[in-house]
């Protein structure tokens, strides 16, 4: 598979007993150019759990 910055994947995130993981979704931020498979994600949610601006 060939990511690029900006695809949303699902992506094993581990709960917080590390006991299982759950498919969540994640934005790639950054993919290394060298040929590995390493990359840079950012786990995303659609809850609102603060406002940053009052209304």
């Amino acid at each position: 598979m060939s990511l690029k910055k900006g695809d949303v994947i699902l992506a094993p995130f581990p709960f917080t007993d590390f006991s299982e993981t759950k498919l969540r979704p994640a934005v790639v931020l950054w993919v290394s150019s060298t040929g590995s498979n390493n990359i840079i994600i950012c786990f995303i949610s659609s809850q609102n759990l603060i406002k940053l601006q009052p209304e």
